[in-house]
């Protein structure tokens, strides 16, 4: 219960996922997307957070792999509007 009340982090995956996830949402309300572009330099972490949701995603879907994007977190990414291909979007429009 100390840990906690110090701010102890103990799962750090859930942790690094949340803190990116609070922070697409920020950049989501300034931008009105969350198509982080590689050279957005206001967060540098920002971009390698998108980048790596969407490997995860690609490999379940590729690979059937197991890995720590579940489906809520799939669910939570998919709320604000999370682009899992951006290459398929840009030739869709």
């Amino acid at each position: 219960e100390r840990l906690k009340q110090v701010g102890f982090v103990f799962n750090v995956h859930e942790y690094k996922f949340q803190s990116g996830l609070k922070r697409l949402k920020e950049y989501h309300a300034e931008f009105g997307h969350v198509k982080v572009p590689p050279s957005y330099k206001y967060d540098p972490h920002l971009y390698p957070f998108v980048r790596r949701q969407r490997d995860l995603f690609r490999a379940q879907e590729l690979k059937n792999a197991k890995n720590s994007l579940s489906e809520d977190r799939i669910e939570k990414l998919n709320a604000i509007g999370f682009v899992w291909n951006p290459r398929r979007e840009h030739i869709a429009e």
